[in-house]
């Protein structure tokens, strides 16, 4: 498969683990996303417009992404 493969594939332990690391960054990823929009809040107040705009982009991508995450966790909970 790929060169270089050298982890072991543990079964259901190694889903479980998964599962719970994605559940896990999900939940630290939507706190840093809210985090960051108070932070793209805190500026826009400041006046600093293009600075909070691009942080509000990039929490939309992080959102995206996490929503990926989230939807790869139903998957693999949905084949226990």
């Amino acid at each position: 498969m790929h060169e270089g493969h050298s982890h072991i594939h543990e079964g259901e332990g190694g889903v479980k683990r998964s599962a719970a690391l994605l559940t896990y960054m999900s939940e630290h990823n939507r706190k840093h996303a809210e985090e960051l929009r108070e932070l793209a809040h805190t500026l826009e107040h400041q006046g600093q417009y293009e600075a909070a705009s691009l942080i509000i982009e990039a929490v939309n991508y992080f959102s995206d992404g996490n929503d990926k995450l989230e939807a790869a966790l139903e998957q693999i909970t949905e084949e226990d």
